[in-house]
């Protein structure tokens, strides 16, 4: 284990007592030092991370992002791959560092996610997507959203404005030193504050329900776009990505082509070329698109194959491996899907009967001496040496990642009578739960210091905010008992 006054080298980091690895995590760049064994899989370290954040039910929405520089050619970009050794896919990483990070967004959060900690996270990933550029959006809805994450991560605007208003639009204000959009300047930094103002009251996990309710509308919802040329558009520049929905193409801002899941019949490469075989009314038909180089191609390839398997397949156990066409001077690679798929997610049964705990026979996965045992916590980052997309500059705040009771864990206790009996017909749910309540417990901090939101008993539709419905609850629960 590494002492606290040791220092980082820059070089990889592995010995008798296994690999020094860093992962970063999705909130606000925050990263956990681990010592793995040297022999464990991709699949071991994905697993021992989620056990860590608790989300080992739907693991399979995650993944482990990093960055080999091999020589002679730029660095690339990989998920990790479950079935391999994690030694073998990182000996040309340096350093030895890995990102966690949401693989398989999912169309609809609140319906597919049943872990309130996979929606948490969701947020933070769309944070990043949406400090990078890979959100497009009118606008009106990228200042909205700025908002509603500047509402998030710093509070109300009455909280953070001075007493005496600025003297003139060039004055500092308190977005001067924060990074709140993509591209951003002193128009777009008073456009924001005034639509914060507005967001005055809002609780945090409304906020971020709002948020994740306005990108999942959105067409680049989910997307990791990729430079090609459109071979069948006379090899005209474009963007491609990934989606829950199929394959889609982007020309400036526009989406311009969705190859759906079901219409998709073949995914081929070849060199630096991904080739979409896709069928239509008309017949069948083909895309080509050219990479920049073979290694995404293969990349893509593969990361197609996977996305098409997890959201189309009714159970894992039918995917058979799938081969690319041999070549006379190309390598013959082979995609295997591992894992489940999302139907067997949404089915599933307890983590504690479907995954094995990792075998500890021999090493232990430790956390190194400068981390504390929380899942969010301040760490230095390191440089980083992913291409392509612009540095996210995160600001220092760092949002409230202490767990909750949730309003049925605060309630439970009132459920059992003197005589141990249940008293469930003393509160009677009548409608569905506001998206925002399965987030209060990451974004509030206390049940006591949470913010009302104005006029929290009569809000339009009859919602109530958080504090109104457990107090509410409380009182009724406790009146019941005495009355009885």
């Amino acid at each position: 284990m590494i002492s606290p006054n040791s220092q980082v080298h820059s070089q990889n980091t592995s010995g008798l007592d296994g690999m020094h690895i860093t992962v970063r995590l999705l909130e606000n760049d925050n990263t956990w030092r681990l010592v793995v064994p040297s022999h464990v899989t991709g699949k071991w370290l994905l697993e021992e991370i989620c056990r860590r954040y608790d989300i080992l039910d739907e693991m399979e929405y995650f993944g482990l992002r990093y960055v080999s520089c091999e020589m002679l050619s730029s660095p690339t970009k990989h998920w990790m791959d479950l079935t391999r050794s994690v030694q073998s896919q990182l000996k040309n990483t340096n350093p030895l560092q890995v990102s966690f990070r949401i693989k398989h967004y999912p169309a609809n959060p609140f319906n597919e996610f049943k872990l309130e900690k996979s929606k948490y996270l969701l947020f933070h990933q769309l944070r990043r997507d949406f400090l990078s550029g890979r959100l497009i959006a009118p606008h009106d809805t990228l200042i909205k959203m700025a908002a509603l994450f500047v509402e998030v991560i710093l509070g109300d605007a009455s909280e953070l404005e001075p007493p005496t208003p600025a003297q003139s639009a060039e004055s500092p204000t308190y977005l001067s030193n924060v990074r709140y959009l993509h591209t951003q300047s002193k128009r777009t930094e008073q456009e924001v504050i005034a639509e914060h103002r507005k967001l005055h009251g809002l609780l945090p996990s409304e906020a971020a329900a709002e948020v994740i309710r306005i990108a999942t509308g959105l067409e680049s919802y989910g997307i990791e776009p990729f430079r090609v040329h459109a071979k069948h558009q006379k090899s005209r520049t474009v963007h491609i990505g990934l989606t829950h929905e199929g394959i889609a193409e982007f020309s400036g801002s526009k989406r311009t082509h969705m190859y759906k899941w079901n219409t998709i019949e073949e995914i081929l490469y070849k060199g630096r070329h991904l080739i979409i075989i896709h069928s239509k009314p008309t017949g069948r038909l083909t895309a080509d698109y050219k990479c920049e180089s073979k290694a995404i191609a293969s990349s893509l390839w593969a990361w197609a194959l996977e996305r098409k398997m997890f959201f189309t397949l009714e159970n894992s156990a039918v995917a058979q491996p799938i081969k690319t066409k041999h070549g006379f001077f190309s390598r013959r690679h082979t995609f295997n899907f591992s894992g489940r798929c999302q139907t067997e997610i949404m089915n599933r049964q307890s983590s504690a009967s479907t995954l094995p705990m990792p075998s500890r026979s021999h090493h232990h996965l430790r956390t190194d001496a400068e981390s504390v045992n929380s899942h969010t916590f301040d760490v230095p980052r390191a440089a980083s040496s992913e291409p392509g997309f612009s540095h996210l500059r995160d600001s220092a705040i760092t949002p409230a990642s202490g767990t909750l009771d949730t309003c049925e864990e605060i309630l439970e206790s009132l459920d059992v009578s003197e005589n141990g009996v249940s008293n469930t017909e003393v509160v009677t749910v009548s409608e569905p739960k506001p998206p925002h309540l399965s987030l209060a417990p990451f974004f509030e901090r206390t049940l006591a210091n949470r913010k009302a939101a104005p006029n929290a008993g009569t809000r339009a539709n009859g919602k109530a905010t958080v504090l109104t419905t457990c107090l509410s609850a409380l009182l009724s629960r406790t009146s019941a008992v005495f009355l009885a």
